[in-house]
């Protein structure tokens, strides 16, 4: 898999745009102006001059936006118009600041670039995901696996002390995966209602992720949903060292009734030849490959924080998790972007000038009588829908200098022997 979200605010500034020559158009953000990589989107077509972007971008003057007033208070993404031009807040509590590029404001054509920009990112991925480039580096390693199967005997009670209390994920040594706790399984005495369930990791005080869960019968063995409980062996993005361990559960202060614990062989894995017992252990085989899982609990502090001394046990809790396992080529990509230079060039490229066939200019000005929808379309398609930019896209995404395929050794064609491994 690879995260666009990322790929986006890390890919910002790689590719700039030039200023205007036409001091009617308003400012650009220094966040789109920046090329790290000493290239700019005109770069790939002379139709993407920020003249002629102006040209055709929306009129934003004409959405009834409220005239900027010297003595208002602004929201953050406020609208004004202000010497003709719209205007964006970016801070809350916006007051006594002029309308200009900067820690302030931001026009709207700024945003619109921005926009555009991050769209020819995801489509530029999701097209490389789709010819194969990287699809298998976005394909499941598994999905959706427990940590143990059944739950617990209703007379196995968990008395509550105020602790905090759940299981300990340390991934394996295995660069460039991510583990996904897809669900949280719950099995308490009474019905929960809005329980949080907290993910911290040990390098940080304060916890990662939090989400409310709730639960409808009493005894009963549950399963919610999770979102955002993304677990790494690192992450350089996310400044997550590696051999970091992950803590997942609940404050007992939060729950109602008590909880139901399962016994389970949490140092050893289950009995390989013991009877029935043969799926259990193939469960444990397959995520063992990947992670270390061993139930936890410590003092609370203030609700949200993590202490420094934690108690390692053996009662899951009333807690069970399901997991995901997937490459995760964010950072691999990211390590080789230059490689995309071109490729995602072309690719905005090719999105603007659909976008200025199929936008005739807005505003009158010099640029408008030079922009022809079928002079634009012959760049983009070539003569007889044969060659042009499209054409020039296609092969630099056949033609890229590295195999994207390739890009996680947690992959099965890629693997090497033993459990402990490391991505190229």
């Amino acid at each position: 898999m690879f995260d666009i979200t990322t790929l986006q605010s890390n890919l910002e500034g790689y590719i700039g745009f030039r200023g205007a020559t036409d001091a009617s158009v308003p400012s650009i953000d220094s966040t789109l102006t920046a090329s790290d990589s000493g290239m700019y989107w005109d770069d790939f077509s002379g139709y993407l001059y920020t003249d002629v972007l102006f040209s055709t971008a929306p009129n934003f003057p004409s959405e009834n936006y409220l005239t900027f007033s010297a003595t208002a208070t602004y929201d953050v993404a406020d609208k004004v118009i202000y010497l003709g031009n719209a205007w964006r807040s970016k801070v809350s509590a916006n007051a006594s600041h002029t309308p200009a590029a900067g820690s302030y404001w931001e026009s709207m054509f700024s945003v619109f670039l921005g926009d555009k920009v991050n769209a020819s990112i995801a489509k530029l991925f999701n097209r490389l995901a789709t010819e194969k480039k990287i699809n298998s580096s976005t394909k499941a390693i598994f999905e959706n696996k427990k940590l143990f199967l059944g739950s617990g005997d209703m007379s196995n009670l968990i008395t509550a002390t105020s602790r905090f209390v759940g299981v300990a994920i340390r991934p394996k040594n295995i660069d460039n995966i991510r583990i996904k706790v897809t669900h949280v399984g719950l099995q308490f005495t009474q019905a929960q209602t809005d329980l949080p369930i907290y993910l911290f990791n040990s390098q940080s005080k304060s916890y990662v992720a939090r989400q409310l869960v709730s639960t409808t019968a009493a005894y009963n063995f549950a399963w919610v949903a999770l979102t955002g409980f993304n677990l790494d062996f690192v992450n350089i993005l996310d400044d997550v060292d590696s051999g970091s361990t992950w803590y997942i559960g609940y404050f007992e202060d939060d729950i109602t009734g008590s909880a139901i614990f399962k016994p389970y062989s949490w140092n050893e894995g289950p009995c390989k030849g013991c009877p029935g017992s043969l799926d259990e252990y193939t469960l444990w085989n397959l995520w063992s490959k990947y992670y270390t899982a061993h139930p936890i609990s410590f003092a609370t502090l203030d609700g949200t924080n993590l202490p420094s001394e934690i108690s390692w046990d053996m009662l899951n809790w009333g807690l069970n998790f399901a997991f995901t396992v997937v490459p995760d080529v964010t950072d691999a990509i990211l390590a080789n972007k230059q490689a995309l230079t071109y490729p995602l060039g072309l690719q905005f490229a090719c999105d603007m000038l659909q976008w200025i066939a199929t936008n005739p200019p807005r505003r009158t000005n010099p640029v408008q009588g030079n922009i022809q929808a079928g002079a634009v379309l012959y760049d983009l398609n070539g003569e007889d829908g044969k060659g042009g930019l499209k054409k020039e896209l296609t092969d630099a995404i056949k033609g890229l200098s590295f195999d994207f395929s390739k890009l996680s050794a947690a992959l099965p064609s890629a693997r090497p022997s033993g459990f402990k491994y490391r991505a190229i």
